[in-house]
This record gives structure tokens, sequence and C-alpha cells, in this order.
């Protein structure tokens, strides 16, 4: 198509089913600009290709019976860059997912998870505000001057991009979220920035691209138009953020950091295969993380797995023993420098709860766990560190020992030696009949295993040796038992 004219092409329900008009089973390559008039319809038949080079311009009447219309049959495709894009209406017959190459003075394409024959889908995106930018529900602070008019009746999860660095509308991308306007108002829709973008197939950024999706299927017809927002959090009920610091005895270095030998070079010539597992070692819990050996990957360096619970409503029900009501628990993961993280790499979130105070306990593989010493407000966001001084844990209130261990630098640091994980070092014996020392002694048989995930293995180097011994044999002769010992969670 010759580049130097414009085209109107108005195609007539007649000429739509016409086998000569455009149902060739060949490519169709649109080299150039093309305009598609009042009611004019373009349609791509099934296993076409469509690659645009140059932008497709419809007329933009919201009025279905108005709109100029580029159209895909189900099993079409279609190739194109960031500059050359639908600058007008898109509609996809599909079945499967469709990605609509939509734009207007920039490439800004939106998907859908799915559609049907016999019920398309429309998107068009205006660059422009198509409704009062002001009119905002309570818990959306800002949105984008944009709007994507998407209209149909099939369910889907719905997909908004961005093309462009955007980092001066948010300063962080888990406060983008997608607003959809109701007739009066623009309302937060539950949304996530995709990880990957099923758009652009790359990790999403504030600075260059990125896409978001809703969390749910929803129908398009359900809001006039779409945009992207700023909001505090994006998901349906705002998770309760835990900003948690703890350190652990064995993995501490001189530096006041932890080692994450197992993660990352080996220590010593011949340690095998890093040997963090990709599944937590907690049972039960679902957490999984396939990138924990690689010190590039969401969570950057990690020293290992830990399990965090929020308990409330605490109360003594018998001699020493204390009933809880467990809130959540989630295998979470613990990095040098005493951050705990989810396997996003972001500070962890746990479920809206209506509770007015918690406290938090941690369990490590072959540390003694500890319990928050305070209650804490159960709101918004949750900041605690363990490692301030040795009584930001509880203490059992009949033993001498601190609740832990205090090192020079006046850190305070999980006491290493609880191998079984029985809230207790040495002061009873497991189901096996044996104490954590007598573990120990056991595991020394396997000293001439390196680079296995050990629970004998106390400093985390990945070896049993008398680095490991060292602090056993100190720590066991104490008997230390956690709170968590005497605390039984109510069913």
């Amino acid at each position: 198509m010759n580049t130097k004219y414009k085209i109107q092409i108005t195609i007539s329900a007649f000429l739509l089913f016409c086998s000569s008009a455009l149902f060739a089973q060949n490519k169709h390559y649109f080299a150039g600009k093309m305009y598609i008039d009042t009611a004019g319809f373009v349609y791509i038949a099934k296993h076409d290709t469509v690659n645009l080079h140059g932008n497709v311009t419809s007329v933009r009447q919201p009025a279905v019976d108005k709109r100029g219309m580029l159209s895909f049959a189900d099993s079409t495709d279609w190739k194109s860059d960031n500059e050359s894009f639908v600058n007008g209406y898109v509609r996809s017959h599909k079945t499967g997912a469709f990605i609509f190459p939509v734009g207007q003075g920039a490439y800004r394409p939106a998907a859908i998870s799915k559609s049907a024959d016999a019920a398309p889908t429309d998107v068009a995106y205006y660059n422009t505000a198509q409704y009062d930018k002001n009119a905002l529900d309570a818990d959306i602070d800002n949105i984008t001057d944009e709007s994507w008019l998407i209209f149909g009746t099939t369910a889907a999860v719905i997909t908004l991009s961005w093309s462009a660095d955007i980092s001066s509308l948010a300063d962080k991308i888990t406060n983008i979220g997608i607003a959809g306007w109701d007739g009066a108002k623009w309302v937060k829709i539950a949304s996530a920035v995709d990880n990957v973008s099923p758009i652009f197939g790359t990790t999403s950024d504030l600075s260059t691209t990125g896409s978001i999706s809703t969390l749910s299927e929803i129908e398009p017809n359900s809001y006039f138009a779409y945009t992207l927002a700023i909001v505090e959090c994006p998901e349906l009920e705002c998770d309760v953020k835990l900003e948690l610091t703890l350190f652990l005895e064995g993995a501490m270095r001189s530096d006041g950091t932890m080692t994450n030998y197992l993660q990352g070079p080996p220590k010593f010539v011949g340690l095998l295969d890093k040997s963090l597992p990709v599944h937590n070692p907690y049972t039960g819990m679902p957490e999984v993380y396939y990138q924990i050996n690689d010190t590039l990957g969401p969570a950057g360096k990690v020293v290992d797995w830990i399990l965090v619970e929020i308990i409330a409503n605490v109360a003594e029900t018998g001699f020493r023993v204390w009933s809880y009501d467990l809130i959540e628990k989630r295998a979470l993961l613990l990095k040098p420098n005493g951050c705990v993280v989810d396997t996003n790499g972001m500070i962890p979130g746990f479920k809206v709860n209506d509770i007015d105070s918690v406290q938090i306990a941690v369990q490590h593989r072959n540390h003694l766990s500890i319990l928050s010493s305070v209650r804490l407000p159960y709101d918004s966001k949750i900041k605690y560190d363990f490692s301030e001084n040795v009584y930001q844990a509880l203490k059992v209130p009949w033993a001498s020992y601190q609740p832990m261990r205090l090192l020079s630098n006046g850190m305070a640091c999980m006491w290493a030696g609880d191998i079984w994980n029985g809230a207790s070092i040495d002061g009873t014996r497991n189901a096996l009949n044996s104490t954590d020392y007598e573990r120990f002694r056991s595991g020394l048989a396997k000293s001439y295993i390196l680079g296995e995930y050990l629970f004998e293995d106390l400093n985390i180097d990945g070896m049993i040796n008398d680095g490991d011994g060292a602090l056993v044999n100190f720590n066991h002769r104490l008997n230390m038992q956690s709170p968590l010992l005497y605390y039984i969670k109510r069913p």
C-alpha cells in the first residue's frame, strides 16, 4: 500500500463475509499509514498475521456503530513495535489471551486473558483523561492522564501497560494500580504489577516498560474506562507489612553481618554445589523460591529460610501453659544484613485481620525460637528489630539465661543449637529419645559430606566440624528453653 496516500476503507457487511475480501490465507502487511473511516471495518481472517509498519488510524467514536475497527479473528496474530500501533479501536474474537496493539502518540498496548468469537472485546487507548481526573475514591492518590476504553461481556484478566519512564508518577513500582471509572469516580481495582510483563516479555520497571494486571477476571463493561493509578497498595485488601530484623548466632561474622556460604561461593576448596533448598524446610509450608541459590535473584543474598508466625490473644491457661490464636505463618528468607524478605525480595505481607495487637514468633531449623516481648499494634505496617537488645525476645520467667545471645558489639541474636527444632536446647528429648547434643555427635559421622543442607551444621557453612562443636558444646549445657515450648495453639 502506498504510504503517500491516506486511504479510506469502509467495508460493508457483505464484503466482510466475502472470501475475496480479506480471507485469503496469506500474511497481511500494512506497510504504511491506513485510515479506517466511520463504521469502517477491516477484518483479519483466521491464521493470518498483521505486520504493522506505521500507524493505523480509525475513527474513535465510542458508539459501537460509529467506530472504525481493526478486527482480529480467532487464531490470528500481529507484529508491531513502539513506532507502529493502532490509533483507534482494535477488536479481538480470540478465545485465548490477546494483546491489543493500541496507542495514541505513544504505544500503550493492553491485554486480556480471554474473549469469545461470538462476544468479542474492543479496546482503544486515549492519551487524555476521558473522565474527571479529580473525582478519586479515598484510597486512590492520583491517576495518569490517559484512559483505556475496553468494551466486552466476556470476563477476563485485564492488563494495562506503560512503555516509557513513569518514575515521576510513582516512586515505588508497588504503588502502581489500576482504577476504573464507575460513572461517578475512579475506584481501585484489585491488581498487581506483573513481575514479567505478558505484553513486553521483560521485567516490569518504572523507568522503561512494564504492565499491571487485575487479580481476578472482571467483565470489561463493568467500568466505563480504565487507567493507571497511584495507591498505597493496589491489592483488594492491603497486606500488613512486616519489617523484621534478626540474626542467627551460628551465621554471624565479625563485621556484624551473616554468612551466605550455602548460597554464595564455596568457603573451602572442594565444597560441592550450593545447597539452600528451593522448597522451605518447614512442614506444611507452601513457599518455594527457585532462584534461592542465585545471588542475582529477586531476593539477592540469602542466609537461610526462617518461619515467622503472627500470634494473638495470648492467655495463661494453666501452670506454665499459655494458649494463643495463630493468625498466620509464613516461610520467609533471611538476608545477611538481618532483614527478612519474601521470595520477591520485598518486605513480606500478612493478611488483614480484625485484631488489635499481636506478637511475632520466629523459628529457624537449628536455632532456639524467639517470641517478641511486647504486643505490637496490628496495622498497615509493623517494624520490629530483635537485634536491638536481648530482651526484645520474651524471656522464660523462671530461667536464668538470657532469651538471646548478646554479642560483643551489642547485637542480640538467636541461640544456636536447637537441632531438633523443639523450642529447647537439650532441655527435653525428642520422639527418637535423642537430645540436640546427641544428634550433633551422631552428625559428626557425616563430616565428610560437603555442601549439603544439614541441620547439624550450626554455623551454616555447608559442613559439620569443630566450628559447630564449639557452639553446641557451650549452649547445650544451659538447657535453654524458648517460651514457645509452653505455648499451645488453640484449635
